[in-house]
C-alpha cells in the first residue's frame, strides 16, 4: 500500500450516506482511480453533490472490484463540520485533489525561506540550549495519512498538528560548545506519561540514540552536531510505530540498519566498492577497530594491498575466532607458512608427511615428563633403544608385544631373561631351568654333586630341594613321640666326615621315640648302658669279651648262671647244650649241684 496522488482522476457515484463509495466509472476526459491511483492505494479525494452545499475532502483507499470503490478513510474538511457528509441521493462527483492544508507555500517573506509544512517552520532557524528551536507535541488516532497506518499502535504522534511527519534538523560542526543546533520537542505531562517520546537508531526501536539528548517529564531536547547519524527515529518507548523519522543535514555519521559509519577525520582518499585501485599505508595509517571492519573483506579487496615490508608474522593477531582446542585437523585444514620471505599455506597433510619424514634426526628433550598415572591391571609396553651398539645420541625407541610391566602387579615379563639377576628373594612360579647355575662362582653341579634331598618334612627349607646348598647348621625339634619307626639318616662317605657331604638313609636302621629303640641288622662294637647291667635279646654274638661276670638266665630267676674266671656256674633249671661249627669243638667243665 503506498500513498499516491495523480492529475485528471475523476469518476462518478451514485452512493449515499456516509459509507464508502462505490465508483460508476471515469468522466470523459478523466481517469478512473484504479487507472490513475492503483488499487489498494491511498489518496486525497474531493466529493461534491451538484445542486446542493454538500462536500467533502479526505484521505481514502481505492479497491479494484466489481464495481471499484473507494473508501473514506480520513476526513480533512467538509460541509459537515469536518466530519463525514451523510451524501444526499444523486450523482456524485468524486476527483483526486491536494488539500490546501497538505500544500507547499512559497513564504511571503521571499523565496529564500520555503515553508514545508506547520512541522517545518524550524527549518533553517537556529535555537540555542536556552533557546531551543520547540516543537509541540501530541497523541492522537492515528490515520491514513499516517506512514506506519495498519502496523503498531492505533496512535500517533501528531507535530505541531502534522501527524507524524518527516523531519529535518541542522547542526554542521561543532567547533565550540554553542555551535550545536537545540531543538525541544514538548509534550503534556500526561502524555508523556503514556507515550515516551524517545530517539532511536531504527523505527523497531532496537537501539536506543542518547548521545547530546536530555529527558524530563514534559519534553525531549536534543542538541544535533555534524555527529548526529544522519537518519534518527522519533516513536514512542511503550508502543510500536507512533511516529517518524528525522534527516540530519551536515552530519559526518551514516546510520545504515544501526551501524554507524563515520567519515574520516583527517585528508584522506575513500575508495568505492568500484575502485580498481590499490590501498596504500596512508589509508591503512594506524590501527583498524574491528569495528570498522565488521563483515567480511573479499580478497579482491586486499588483493593489492602495498607495503614496504609486507606485514610481520609476530604483528598477526587472531581475535574471537572459533576456539580449536576440541576441533579434529583434517588433511586439507591450511597453515601459513614463511617461505623464504613469501607468505604461502600448506595443507596438513603437507605437515604431516615432512614430520614424519624428518622425524629421526629430530631433536630429543633432554628431560621428559613421565608422571605416574597407571595402577590398572593391565600389561604395558616397555620401549626399548632401537640399537644397542648406540646408547647416546638422537637414538630411536621402540617396542614390541613381549617386553610388558604391569604397574598393579609389579611384573616385568619377557620371552627370556639373560644376564645376572640380583635379588633380595626369588619367586618363581612354575619351572626354574637354566643351562648352568653358579653359587659364589662355583656352579652348583659342584657344590652340591651327588646330594639330593627329597621330600624334607618338617624341614625348614623348601620341599625337594634337589642337589640344595647345605647350611652350616641345621635346626633339630623335638616333634615326634608317636609309636614309629623313624629312618636315621647317615654321611654318605664315612672316610669325608667334614665340608659338603651328602646324607643317606636305608630301611634297616631306626629309631622308634616312644620306646627310645635303636634297631638295626647288626651291632658291632662295645656295648654300654648305665641304667641296665644286663643286656638281653641281643641277638648273634660273633664274640663276647667281658671284665667280670657274665650271668645268664632271667631277672625273674632267683638263681642264675654265672661264668667266672673261666668257672662257669649253673644254678636253678638251666640247661646247657654243646654246640659245633665250622670244623670247632665247644667243650664244658662244669660241676652240677643237685
Amino acid at each position: 500500500m503506498a500513498f499516491v496522488i495523480n492529475d485528471r482522476v475523476k469518476e462518478t457515484s451514485d452512493t449515499d450516506g456516509t459509507g464508502t463509495l462505490n465508483l460508476a466509472g471515469a468522466v470523459t476526459g478523466f481517469e478512473t482511480f484504479v487507472a490513475g491511483v492503483g488499487s489498494t492505494n491511498t489518496t486525497y479525494y474531493a466529493i461534491t453533490l451538484a445542486g446542493t452545499s454538500e462536500f467533502e475532502v479526505g484521505i481514502g483507499t481505492v479497491t479494484d472490484a466489481t464495481p471499484d470503490t473507494l473508501s473514506r478513510d480520513t476526513i480533512l474538511s467538509s460541509s459537515n463540520s469536518d466530519s463525514a457528509v451523510n451524501f444526499s441521493s444523486g450523482t456524485k462527483t468524486v476527483f483526486c485533489t491536494i488539500p490546501a492544508s497538505k500544500s507547499v507555500l512559497l513564504s511571503d517573506v521571499g523565496a529564500s525561506t520555503l515553508d514545508l509544512s506547520s512541522a517545518n517552520t524550524h527549518a533553517g532557524r537556529y535555537g540555542s540550549s536556552s533557546a531551543p528551536i520547540e516543537f509541540t507535541v501530541t497523541v492522537a488516532a492515528k490515520t491514513a495519512a499516517h506512514p506506519y497506518y495498519g502496523d503498531g499502535s492505533s496512535n500517533a504522534y501528531f507535530i505541531n498538528g502534522v501527524e507524524s511527519p518527516a523531519l529535518t534538523l541542522h547542526g554542521v560542526d561543532n567547533v565550540t560548545s554553542n555551535s550545536e543546533y537545540y531543538y525541544r520537542f514538548t509534550l503534556s505531562s500526561s502524555d508523556m506519561s503514556s507515550h515516551p517520546f524517545r530517539l532511536y537508531l531504527d523505527a523497531d526501536k532496537t537501539t536506543a540514540y542518547t548521545t547530546g539528548v536530555t529527558t524530563t517529564s514534559t519534553y525531549l531536547q536534543i542538541a544535533v552536531n555534524e555527529d548526529t547519524p544522519n537518519i534518527l527515529y522519533y516513536q514512542c518507548s511503550s508502543h510500536a510505530l507512533m511516529g517518524n523519522h528525522a534527516i540530519i543535514l551536515g552530519s559526518n555519521k551514516i546510520n545504515h540498519t544501526e551501524a554507524l559509519i563515520s567519515f574520516p577525520t583527517t585528508t584522506g582518499t575513500l575508495v568505492g566498492t568500484g575502485d580498481t585501485g590499490s590501498v596504500t599505508n596512508d589509508m591503512l595509517a594506524g590501527s583498524i577497530a574491528s569495528s570498522k571492519l565488521a563483515g567480511s573483506i573479499a580478497d579482491s579487496k586486499l588483493s593489492t594491498i602495498s607495503t614496504a615490508d609486507k606485514v610481520s608474522g609476530a604483528a598477526v593477531q587472531v581475535d574471537g575466532a572459533t576456539d580449536g582446542t576440541s576441533i579434529t585437523i583434517a588433511d586439507s585444514d591450511k597453515f601459513l607458512i614463511d617461505d623464504g620471505g613469501t607468505t604461502k599455506y600448506v595443507n596438513a597433510s603437507q605437515v604431516n608427511a615432512y614430520t614424519s619424514a624428518n622425524a629421526t634426526d629430530a631433536v630429543n628433550a633432554a628431560h621428559v615428563l613421565v608422571t605416574d598415572n597407571e595402577s590398572t591391571d593391565e600389561e604395558n609396553l616397555i620401549t626399548f633403544v632401537e640399537d644397542a651398539t648406540s646408547s647416546t645420541g638422537n637414538v630411536g625407541l621402540e617396542m614390541d608385544g613381549n617386553l610388558t610391566y604391569n604397574p598393579s602387579t609389579g611384573t616385568v615379563s619377557a620371552t627370556v631373561f639373560k644376564g645376572n639377576i640380583d635379588a633380595v628373594d626369588g619367586d618363581f612360579d612354575g619351572t626354574l631351568e637354566a643351562d648352568a647355575i653358579t653359587v659364589g662362582g662355583t656352579a652348583l653341579n659342584t657344590v652340591i654333586a651327588g646330594v639330593t634331598v627329597t621330600n624334607a618334612t618338617n624341614a625348614t627349607n623348601a620341599t625337594n630341594a634337589t642337589n640344595a646348598t647345605n647350611s652350616s647348621h641345621v635346626l633339630v625339634t623335638d616333634n615326634e613321640s608317636t609309636d614309629e619307626e623313624n629312618l636315621i639318616t647317615f654321611v654318605e662317605d664315612a672316610t669325608s666326615s667334614t665340608g659338603n657331604v651328602g646324607l643317606e638313609m636305608d630301611g634297616n636302621l631306626t629309631y622308634n621315640p616312644s620306646t627310645g629303640r635303636l634297631t638295626a641288622t647288626q651291632l658291632a662294637g662295645t656295648l654300654q648302658t648305665a641304667a641296665q647291667t644286663n643286656i638281653t635279646s641281643v641277638g648273634t654274638l660273633s664274640s663276647l669279651t667281658t671284665s667280670g661276670n657274665i650271668e645268664l638266665g632271667h631277672a625273674s630267676d632267683t638263681t642264675l648262671s654265672r661264668a667266672s674266671a673261666g668257672v662257669l656256674a649253673v644254678e636253678g633249671n638251666n640247661v646247657l647244650t654243646s654246640a659245633t661249627g665250622a670244623g670247632k669243638g665247644f667243650a664244658v667243665a662244669m660241676a652240677i649241684a643237685l
